[in-house]
């Protein structure tokens, strides 16, 4: 999993895509 500071939806998008694993 790859953190990005640059884009802050990234932060939610990586939780959505947890959930929706």
């Amino acid at each position: 999993m790859e953190r990005s500071d640059t884009c802050p939806v990234c932060d939610q998008i990586t939780l959505i895509d947890d959930m929706y694993e």
